[in-house]
């Protein structure tokens, strides 16, 4: 490219490191972007596909979808406040979802007369805030504004490291008017290295072999989880742990499917009456393992915390008790947690499994029986619709779950 701009360089970068998508609701500090995309498409050189939205909070919603289903950061840009706010709602959702996801939003230009890209209207006086990115701070792993076209290629790679470092979640990039406008020598084209996202964190042996113990001398152990399914390897790791030792799995509102319904461990969603009566709990990727108010562990009973973050250090107050916190990415110390028991005398599995089953028929009797009750009643009863649902949704299909929908009639595997 000739004549090259920050904005430039800023489409062609991001196309250079993957992402595919560009969700935008647009404003009038948008000009230099505009043009990139416009640059891009008309030279045919690589850029995310721009897709306009009416609304930023649907932006954040066609992003998260697709960051749910590849796996991979999407761009969601928004106008300087006013569009930032509108985001909020959905950017609290996307930080508790650890998803990463990229909002950049424009800032009002500051410069009054003389600078490509200053000043120009009104509202580049009256939109301006002190500090707009204590808006989403509590809401955001990290946020940046670009101060000078040099930072560039760094700062965006930081984003997108930050973002998706575990755990993962969003990230919030300024981008000034000003900045955007800049001449730039050249646009990203791959020569300098990218800053990768940190690896895993990979959990302590020892205190892998202490939780192994625990395991191994249990009768009661139950397995609490939310969104251990973020990380699909976690999945086939958790059921080859619940199924070689005998370890009932309940969810409480899961975010993700965790546990295929048809698991012989998977027993459904209220994890109250397992707390009560369990000698040793294991909360993977779960912030609530538990309603202190409902239901507390017994006297003796041991905890475990199996997270990225075990100690959730995005959550002001958590009071829950923790015997060990185990830092490591959940499939890392599931699996590890399964070979380490497969080194001990593990007595009584075989008599948990036979009362297990037990317990998983009369579960499901119960359920069964429940849903016949409401049949036929009118209008109709959320638990019937749900199941009614489960009949024809084909086994492929992704299920997003809004509050109604009873997953206890939701057969995922």
């Amino acid at each position: 490219m000739d004549q090259n701009t920050v904005a430039d360089a800023f489409v062609a970068q991001l196309a250079d490191r993957g992402v595919e998508y560009f969700f935008a609701n647009a404003g009038t500090e948008f000009a230099p972007l505009i043009e990139a995309f416009a640059k891009a498409e008309t030279l045919g050189t690589p850029a995310p596909k721009a897709i306009p939205v009416g609304h930023e909070n649907t932006a954040m919603a066609l992003a998260m979808g697709v960051t749910m289903v590849t796996g991979k950061p999407q761009v969601v840009m928004v106008h300087t406040n006013v569009g930032t706010a509108n985001a909020l709602c959905q950017i609290l959702n996307t930080n508790r979802l650890n998803l990463p996801i990229v909002i950049a939003a424009g800032r009002s230009p500051y410069a009054e007369e003389g600078v490509p890209g200053g000043r120009s209207v009104d509202i580049h006086w009256t939109q301006e805030m002190f500090d707009q990115a204590s808006m989403v701070r509590e809401a955001v792993k990290w946020d940046y504004e670009i101060r000078d076209a040099s930072q560039l290629d760094a700062v965006v790679d930081r984003a997108l490291a930050v973002s998706q470092s575990l755990p993962k979640g969003p990230v919030y990039l300024t981008l000034p008017r000003e900045i955007m406008a800049q001449a730039c020598d050249d646009t990203a084209d791959g020569e300098r290295p990218p800053r990768v996202p940190g690896s895993p964190p990979h959990p302590d042996p020892n205190e892998i072999g202490r939780l192994a113990e625990l395991v191994a001398g249990a009768d009661n152990p139950v397995i609490v989880t939310s969104q251990v399914g973020n990380r699909s390897g976690a999945v086939t790791a958790l059921e080859s742990l619940a199924q070689t030792w005998a370890i009932p799995v309940t969810q409480y509102r899961p975010r993700t499917m965790n546990i295929s319904t048809n698991h012989e461990m998977h027993f459904g969603y209220d994890p109250a009456p397992w707390i009560k009566k369990a000698d040793l709990i294991l909360a993977v990727e779960c912030e609530v393992p538990w309603i202190p108010r409902l239901a507390k562990p017994p006297a003796g009973c041991q905890i475990a915390h199996l997270s990225a973050d075990p100690i959730y250090s995005n959550a002001p107050h958590r009071g829950f008790r923790a015997d060990i916190s185990l830092t490591g990415a959940p499939e890392a110390s599931l699996q590890a947690l399964d070979e380490a028991l497969a080194g001990r005398k593990i007595t009584g599995s075989e008599d948990r499994r036979r009362r297990l089953a037990t317990e998983r028929d009369d579960l499901h009797t119960s359920w069964k029986a429940a849903a016949g009750k409401v049949a036929m009643t009118r209008p109709i009863s959320e638990l019937w619709l749900s199941k009614c649902l489960n009949d024809v949704v084909p086994p492929d299909a992704i299920v997003l779950r809004e509050a109604a929908l009873d997953l206890r009639f939701l057969d995922r595997t």
